[in-house]
């Protein structure tokens, strides 16, 4: 039986083909927080279509953008 391909492991999949995929991945998120930072509460909640609240959406684009700019060890 063939495991499904869900979304992270899509994800994971591109990740790990190299360095330029992390590098996209990064720009999409602060792309991501700049669109959710510059909007009201209906336009951020109805780019998921409404399934998430935009508290939930911003607090979640927030843990993403502090994990990315972490400084490394």
């Amino acid at each position: 039986m063939k495991k499904r391909m869900t979304l992270d492991r899509k994800i994971q999949s591109i990740l790990d083909r190299g360095p330029m995929a992390a590098l996209y991945f990064a720009v999409a998120a602060n792309a991501l927080r700049q669109i959710v930072e510059q909007n009201d509460d209906r336009f951020v909640s109805g780019m998921f279509g409404g399934l998430i609240d935009a508290a939930t959406v911003r607090r979640c684009v927030a843990e993403i953008d502090k994990t990315l700019n972490e400084p490394t060890p």
